[in-house]
């Protein structure tokens, strides 16, 4: 797959919605990460003209916990990226992904598995987030 270039993007958290439950103790963990290091590493990667999460699903909980107000994030099409179930590699239908997600019916924690060809890092202050 070839590499997508997708500059980051800031997002209000109000517009991002989500397509996937997350694990308690894994927000948990990543809020008192992102705490200590003070700066947000890795952009939510999000469907272009829907704004569903395709990665980043705890990251963007830790986010709410810690009421940030703009994420960085990358968009992208399914047409750029493979989804794929997580357990079981079974293919995942986008559309039904997406529909799920505006409806809030989410799937459990970890059932969808995108593949990017890069995703992009970055160094930004938690507080300009707020």
């Amino acid at each position: 797959m070839e590499r997508i270039v997708s500059p980051i993007k800031f997002v209000p958290v109000w517009q991002i919605i989500r397509t996937e439950e997350t694990s308690p103790a894994g927000v948990e963990n990543l809020i008192k990460d992102i705490e200590r290091a003070g700066v947000w590493t890795c952009p939510i990667a999000i469907e272009r003209r829907h704004f569903t999460i395709m990665d980043g699903h705890h990251r963007f909980a830790a986010a709410q916990a810690l009421n940030l107000r703009q994420l960085p994030c990358l968009a992208f099409t399914y047409a750029e990226v493979n989804v794929e179930g997580w357990n079981d590699g079974l293919p995942m239908d986008p559309t039904d992904i997406i529909r799920r997600g505006l409806r809030g019916d989410l799937y459990p924690v970890k059932s969808t598995r995108h593949k990017f060809p890069t995703l992009e890092e970055c160094r930004i202050p938690i507080n300009h987030l707020r």
